[in-house]
């Protein structure tokens, strides 16, 4: 085998275990809610470190586009953030002796996730969208309720159309991660985003939403009502906001 072609079938392979593993520490992170024991707060930790690992694949493949969001400089800082992210957060994992001797104990140090470091991510992400709103109005969905308000937010400036349907969600329960697409369960109900539609910067807002977080974004084309029953953003998106909840 050429030595090129076994580094590219291992990347896949690799590729492939990191998104198998991230699942496993998503399903494993849910059974440890509430305990706080070593053995859990490893899982969440390596949960977050995988997930930070596959939000910095996506940026690089689907870099053009991400340059196109916030520019050539905003990509190389978002992407020595993400480094930094990723490093803070194996730093925190417990004790290879507590993990291996103690993982039942509970742990008794505080867990840094990063935070300070997903304000300055979001920042860039953000920079884009600090011009002034324009005053057109617009509907919005809250709670299942069509409002209006005084401006739309988030029009996307790199496309030409505009993004007209605008949606406000409360967040019940965090997004789940599938291989395709993101799920976040709302009060309005489920609602699915196509990875073929969102960026990664917008994954990684999304996927960053709390319970009883407000989120707030416009549409190209209207959702649809799926088989599941999930409200079905099979379209492009502008960048969610956190917004203030009525």
């Amino acid at each position: 085998m050429k030595k090129s072609t076994y580094i590219i079938s291992l990347a896949i392979l690799l590729t492939g275990c990191n998104e198998i593993n991230y699942a496993k520490l998503s399903y494993q992170a849910k059974e440890c809610f509430a305990d706080n024991s070593v053995t859990c707060n490893d899982i969440r930790v390596q949960n977050a470190v995988v997930a930070t690992e596959l939000f910095r694949k996506q940026m690089m493949e689907e870099k053009q586009r991400t340059v196109d969001e916030i520019g050539e400089d905003g990509y190389q800082k978002l992407l020595l953030l993400v480094d930094q992210k990723i490093e803070h957060l194996k730093k925190q994992r417990p004790s290879f002796y507590l993990r291996w001797f103690q993982g039942d104990s509970r742990y008794y140090k505080d867990v840094d996730f990063g935070d300070h470091i997903d304000v300055e991510i979001e920042k860039i992400i953000n920079a884009k969208n600090a011009a002034p709103p324009s005053s057109t109005s617009a509907e919005l969905i809250q709670d299942g309720e069509p409002i209006h308000v005084a401006s739309e937010q988030n029009q996307a400036d790199h496309f030409s159309e505009k993004y007209e349907h605008s949606y406000t969600f409360t967040v019940v329960e965090p997004v789940v991660a599938g291989d395709y697409d993101l799920l976040l369960s709302t009060k309005t109900g489920p609602v699915k985003f196509d990875l073929q539609y969102t960026s990664g910067a917008q994954n990684f807002i999304l996927e960053k939403l709390k319970t009883g977080d407000c989120v707030h974004f416009s549409a190209k084309e209207m959702p649809v009502m799926n088989a599941e029953h999930q409200l079905y953003f099979e379209t492009y998106i502008t960048d969610p906001q956190i917004v203030q909840c009525d």
